[in-house]
């Protein structure tokens, strides 16, 4: 069976069973003495406020998953005469947390508690220092959010003054590493504090040494070996977006594909397939000289390769599930070797640039992830601002997609929670908003920006026309109680592609001067009567956009609702889209049917009398059709019409005509036979007609 990993639940108090004499600070604290003791102990019991249950998170994940030395925390946990949430050493290096969410904070500012702890933080340190000896060489100070997101600003305070930030989604990605991969974590924490990583037992001197192939392609030195499971799940380690890390780039691992990897490794199975890992610059190559080197087809590079013997010294690119399934399989499968490919790139960038590679070319992978590191990776590039760009919405706090956008490693919940992804909006965007797209409109370059100035402009002016745009139909929508419009469609994947489709045409008539009072007056006024006919069935809608060409069609048709009253809107989009479907099958077809049905008519009709026009035809249509035909004859009087008045009625008139009672009885019952089966396709052909096109020959009036 699997390995399994827990951490015990908080519960709903403090509770501390000490000596007597102890019994005083607990009770300054605001602890309550129970009145029977236990084991000849006193037993103290407090009720948690709501942000106090991060802290005994954080201390039952640090006591039980990382089992760090010296844990101690909560209410009564002093050190220098200043209140401690959570403490605990880890191998040489002592750890202070403090706990931190919003509703503790109230109206302080996060800044304000980063310089409080600021100010006691050489206090701490000293008593440390005092109370433990050389056992431990630094102390590192930890700020864990819940419900904050810190800004750049709060981050580099921090940095300044040696604080290390933890977001909520660094937290929770610790955890549930930690229910992945067991007590390799705390390695991972070491590291990414700056602390000392121990030597991995079961060797001797600085470095393991493999024998191995090496080759070089200028850009990267690449090496192949096998290694025990054991030895490389020590010296592995993720780079994680949650980290923080300016170069982090890994995608974070599944538990429920580790689970089923680790099934298959007990079930007698093996991977084939080598796991690649990036080296730093500590490892080295000795070369060596074969005797059977000189009957090799090329020239081998053969030797040792020397890799630190430290825990978290090799970064796991490619292979980290079939790597980390051992961790959770049988303890005796540790011993199998592994086929692995190191590399030793230039640089942390071009190592990335070879995950990235990897994954966006060989192998699906979470295309979130991809965009939100091309933002970290290539910022000046287009893709790397327009990732930027979604990153800005999603955070700020006047955003209207302000938590509404999954970031990885960014967003304070897992993706299920969200309706809109980072990867979605940013190839919406791509698509619509670069120089030279097809039928999209400029807000961004299509090559890389040279100046950080320039670039912050290009950002902040697209993230504020995006966010005016959405912002502006949302609140249009929800004063209006369409707030279905908005959840339902305008703030989801499809929606907000559909949305900028219309915000492109939109730009164009305004020359990309957008403003609120225009986009109420003239654009929401038009698109209003077409909402409130749609809102019941914008679920539906939204399921059914799911396609590129769903969303050009419904996009289309929103374009449409606008050109009727605004005039010359989106009149190229409208004139290319109709050249389009003018080209396809279906337009094809339903142009001969309609036809095919005015010839019947008027053939069928003038069988019976000459006089057909106006003894056989509803009068409702017939003064419909010709006030369309006088009207063309205004615009164009120099044409000569021949055309028959019945290729001026509509799609819907044909019932109107086919259906009448006496043309029935003595024409198109021999014709169709079914009166009522007729009609309701006749119906059905109305809705699918008006969806594709309209097919009149002759200019719509």
């Amino acid at each position: 069976m699997p390995v399994r990993f827990t951490i015990p639940k908080p519960k709903k108090e403090w509770k501390a069973v000490v000596p007597e004499k102890e019994a005083e600070k607990y009770l300054q604290a605001g602890f309550s003495l129970a009145p029977k003791k236990k084991y000849g102990k006193s037993v103290l019991t407090k009720t948690k406020q709501s942000w106090e249950f991060l802290e005994e998170e954080l201390l039952l994940f640090i006591e039980h998953g990382l089992k760090l030395e010296g844990v101690d925390g909560g209410p009564a946990c002093r050190v220098a005469g200043n209140q401690v949430d959570v403490m605990g050493g880890l191998i040489g290096t002592f750890l202070i947390f403090e706990c931190k969410s919003k509703k503790e904070l109230g109206n302080r500012s996060l800044r304000k508690a980063l310089r409080e702890l600021w100010v006691k933080k050489r206090g701490i340190s000293l008593a440390i220092r005092k109370r433990y000896g050389s056992k431990y060489q630094r102390t590192r100070f930890v700020v864990v959010l819940r419900g904050i997101t810190p800004n750049e600003s709060d981050l580099k305070f921090a940095h300044s003054k040696g604080i290390y930030v933890w977001a909520a989604s660094y937290f929770e990605s610790l955890r549930a590493l930690y229910l992945m991969i067991g007590e390799r974590v705390r390695y991972y924490i070491l590291r990414e504090l700056g602390g000392a990583v121990p030597r991995i037992p079961g060797g001797t001197g600085a470095y393991f040494g493999f024998p191995a192939m090496a080759t070089d392609t200028g850009r990267e030195a690449s090496y192949a070996f096998f290694a025990p499971a054991k030895i490389l799940l020590d010296l592995a380690y993720v780079l994680r977006v949650e980290s923080g890390q300016k170069k982090a780039y890994q995608r974070f691992l599944d538990k429920g594909r580790l689970t089923s990897i680790a099934r298959f490794l007990e079930d007698g199975n093996s991977f084939k397939n080598s796991i690649l890992i990036g080296l730093d610059k500590r490892s080295r190559f000795v070369r060596k000289r074969p005797q059977w080197a000189n009957v090799a087809p090329f020239k081998p590079h053969i030797g040792v390769l020397r890799i630190p013997r430290t825990f978290a010294s090799a970064w796991v690119i490619d292979g980290q599930h079939r790597l980390y399934g051992y961790a959770r399989a049988d303890r005796s499968l540790l011993g199998e070797l592994l086929p692995v490919i190191a590399i030793k790139a230039k640089s942390k960038a071009e190592e990335a640039k070879t995950f990235i590679e990897i994954n966006r070319n060989q192998k699906p992978v979470n295309v979130n992830l991809i965009w939100a590191l091309l933002g970290t990776l290539q910022p000046r590039s287009p893709e790397g601002i327009i990732s930027t760009v979604v990153k800005t919405l999603a955070s700020k706090p006047t955003s209207i997609f302000s938590n509404q956008i999954f970031v990885p490693g960014e967003s304070k919940h897992p993706r299920k929670h969200y309706q809109v992804f980072h990867a979605n909006f940013c190839q919406t965007i791509s698509d619509q908003f670069v120089r030279g797209t097809r039928q999209g409109y400029e807000l961004l370059p299509d090559e890389e920006i040279s100046s950080d100035s320039k670039r912050s402009k290009v950002i902040t002016k697209t993230a504020k026309t995006l966010n005016m745009y959405f912002s502006a139909i949302c609140k249009y929508a929800n004063q209006e109680g369409l707030n279905e419009c908005t959840d339902g469609f305008f703030l989801t994947n499809n929606g907000v592609n559909v949305m900028c489709r219309v915000l492109v045409q939109i730009l164009r008539q305004v020359g990309g001067k957008l403003n609120r009072t225009e986009l109420r007056q003239v654009f929401w006024k038009s698109l209003l009567p077409y909402l409130r006919h749609k809102v019941l069935q914008i679920r539906s809608i939204r399921s059914g956009t799911s396609s590129e060409g769903s969303r050009d069609q419904e996009a289309g048709r929103f374009i449409e609702v606008i050109a009727k009253d605004v005039e010359g809107f989106a009149k190229d989009y409208l004139k290319n889209r109709r050249g389009k479907l003018e080209s396809e099958e279906p337009y094809k077809l339903l142009k001969l049917l309609e036809a095919r049905l005015r010839e019947l008519i008027s053939q069928q009709l003038a069988a019976i009398t000459p006089t057909w026009w106006k003894q056989r035809v509803p009068e409702g249509v017939r003064v419909n059709a010709e006030q369309r035909k006088e009207k063309r004859d205004r615009l164009w009087p120099w044409l000569v019409d021949q055309v028959s008045l019945v290729y001026y009625i509509d799609f819907a008139d044909y019932s109107a005509i086919v259906g009448r009672q006496d043309n029935w009885k003595e024409v198109f019952q021999k014709v169709f036979r079914d009166r009522e089966s007729v009609l309701v396709k006749l119906k059905e052909l109305e809705q699918i007609r008006n969806d594709i096109a309209h097919t009149r020959d002759l200019a719509a009036c």
